[in-house]
């Protein structure tokens, strides 16, 4: 009975270890199959090889991670062309307006006002600024009378005045003195330019006057000797140039507007660099002393229309070398040491005077002259002179010490006066018309020349020939 028990007990124990075994150690159950397959396998394999079908599902997690992380790895295209498209596409689209403040900023440092205010408590205002610029703008009939120009205290630096369309006058004084102005712009509604208003300003190079200009003021340009242009508007309507205008001023030539009709007593005495002078058609005066003193004149040209014209307008002006003159009211120039060339036009009727020239060589005579006038060149370096049909009369010592070798007398000449050709190197003599009334015979006084007379006219009597003095070999011709 014991020994039953105790086998039983045995089997027990052997059954109880052979279970504990089968559960817990799995894996090595395939290894054991062929002793127990019928009864471990069919009953163990399905929940032995769950595991490695249910491990795919136990990697999703990972396998869902992909789509987790990929978000991030797209937002690198996403974000980079925006991130990197307007950095390229704007320098360009910026650049150029970031580079045109620099080109304006030297302008805009440079005009930095520095001063200015209102003209007289008026609408009219004024500024200068740091580079010497003064600007006056408004509409304004700027009046002198009690007023300072406090823009003077910035006379050291003012180089540039531009006066703005608007104001339609300039009073006296108003920039006189003010020695570094060298650049001055006057605007377009300008009437009036006072007495003084730029007197001394010694380094002011160059003036427009405007087409709205009516009238300037005595010495309105007087000591300016850098003031070598001086422009008038052909439109302008300003008639008269007045005293010492431009007195001592560096001007250089001046040409006549259409609208000028009088030139004042000394407008432009001592212009010393003054080469040229144009009184066109249109001018009626030339007063005394006008031009006197103008050391270094030319070439003058003198139109038709002047009816007044002083003796003494080019008084002192020893360089002249060239005239050309149309006005019939022109009187006499004497004593031009320079003078080598002369054309006289116009409806003029008497050639007036031109002695003391001695380097005269040169006389054109395009006008219908009726008279060679009294010493008309007298002196001078004539050579040879082709006296107009229309002349009637040869002034006395009309061609008196010249240099004349021959002389045609044209047949409308019925004068000859006394001494018309004394002292001179005549060697020719034609006569081409009646016997002339010669001024007790004293024409050719002196002269040993050949003389030729008409063959055929009664008027050249052998009585006629011999009251003519002087040592002539008279020839018909």
């Amino acid at each position: 009975m014991y020994k039953l028990i105790s086998g039983i007990l045995t089997i027990a124990i052997v059954l109880g270890l052979l279970s504990g075994c089968h559960m817990g150690q799995e894996t090595t159950r395939p290894e054991e199959t062929p002793v127990n397959e019928s009864l471990s396998v069919p009953a163990t394999n399905p929940p032995v090889t769950a595991p490695p079908t249910t491990a795919p599902s136990t990697t999703e997690p990972p396998a869902t991670t992909p789509p987790v992380t990929n978000p991030p790895t797209i937002e690198p295209p996403a974000t980079t062309p925006p991130a990197t498209n307007p950095p390229t596409t704007e320098p360009p689209a910026t650049t150029p307006p970031a580079t045109d403040p620099p080109t304006t900023e030297p302008p805009s440092a440079g005009s930095e006002v520095i001063a200015g205010g209102k003209w007289q408590g008026g609408p009219a205002s004024w500024q200068v600024t740091k580079d010497g610029v003064l600007t006056i703008t408004g509409t304004y009939h700027i009046s002198s009378t009690g007023s300072t120009y406090i823009w003077k205290e910035y006379a050291d630096i003012i180089t540039t005045i531009i006066i703005k369309d608007g104001p339609i006058s300039i009073p006296q004084n108003a920039f006189s003195n003010m020695e570094k102005v060298t650049t001055v712009e006057i605007g377009s509604t300008i009437e009036t330019i006072d007495h003084h208003a730029f007197f001394g300003c010694t380094n002011l190079r160059s003036v427009s006057l405007p087409k709205s200009l009516k009238t300037l003021g005595e010495r309105v340009f007087a000591e300016c000797p850098s003031l070598a242009s001086v422009t008038f508007h052909p439109s302008c309507p300003l008639t008269d140039i007045p005293q010492y205008a431009f007195y001592r001023s560096g001007i250089r030539s001046f040409v006549s507007h259409p609208n000028l009709r009088t030139i004042q007593a000394y407008a432009f005495k001592e212009c010393t660099k003054l080469e040229s002078v144009r009184l066109a058609d249109g001018v009626q005066k030339a007063k005394s002393h006008a031009f006197q003193g103008c050391s270094n004149l030319k070439n003058i040209y003198i139109g038709e229309s002047i009816e007044d014209f002083s003796a003494y307008v080019f008084s002192d002006c020893k360089a002249i070398t060239t005239m050309e003159i149309y006005s019939p009211a022109f009187r006499e120039f004497n004593d031009l040491p320079n003078l080598t060339t002369l054309v006289l036009g116009g409806k003029r009727t008497a050639s007036g005077r031109f002695s003391r020239c001695p380097a005269l060589k040169s006389v054109t005579i395009l006008s219908p002259l009726t008279e060679i006038s009294d010493s008309a060149f007298e002196g001078s370096s004539l050579t040879s002179i082709t006296i107009p049909s229309t002349v009637v009369r040869i002034g006395n010592s009309a061609f008196r010490r010249t240099k004349l070798n021959k002389v045609t007398i044209p047949a409308s000449v019925t004068d000859i006066g006394l001494a018309a050709f004394l002292e001179s190197d005549l060697k020719e003599i034609v006569f081409k018309g009646n016997f002339p009334a010669i001024v007790n015979g004293g024409a050719f006084s002196d002269a040993n020349a050949t003389a030729y007379y008409p063959a055929n006219n009664e008027t050249w009597t052998e009585s006629a020939r011999s009251s003519i003095k002087g040592s002539l070999t008279w020839v018909p011709n």
